[in-house]
């Protein structure tokens, strides 16, 4: 499937990072099914899930299992030395217990009030002018904050 995704967008682009795929010669009844399959692979293919998808703020919404699992690897998985990274774009819509769970925290541009006002609960007292910041950090740009580093701070 790599090798047909990688040939339908051009990957490597060589210089060409745009893919027009033209499909009006496609009959209208198959065009649907046809774009469907086409974006479900691009999708299926670069697809870096997040951490939102499985731990979600509601159970319901997620994979139960893979919920409870993450839930208690990020609560208990320290004392055995793993160390758990929970990766989204959407804070706000992360489980609470998991999210409490993390020691250190590098917060990306967020342009959402719910996730501009969850780092407003999470931040140190000290750090909370920090937060004026969030919904224009460039991109390489976050702020850090927790045990993994000495200070909360703006980092490029």
């Amino acid at each position: 499937m790599a090798e047909i995704v990688g040939r339908l967008l051009r990957i490597p682009v060589d210089g060409k990072p745009i893919t027009i795929m033209d499909l009006s010669g496609i009959p209208t009844e198959i065009a649907d099914v046809v774009v469907s399959l086409i974006c479900r692979l691009t999708f299926d293919f670069a697809l870096c899930e997040e951490a939102h998808r499985y731990v979600p703020a509601i159970p319901e919404a997620g994979f139960a299992a893979a919920g409870r699992a993450v839930t208690r690897l990020a609560r208990e998985g320290r004392k055995y030395g793993i160390s758990l990274a929970l990766i989204t774009q959407l804070p706000s819509e992360l489980s609470a217990q998991a999210l409490s769970q993390c020691g250190t925290v590098f917060a990306l541009r967020l342009g959402q009030y719910l996730d501009q006002r969850l780092m407003e609960t999470a931040l140190p007292e000290a750090a909370r002018g920090m937060l004026a910041s969030l919904p224009s950090l460039r991109t390489q740009e976050a702020i850090a904050f927790g045990e993994g580093v000495p200070l909360p701070m703006h980092l490029r």
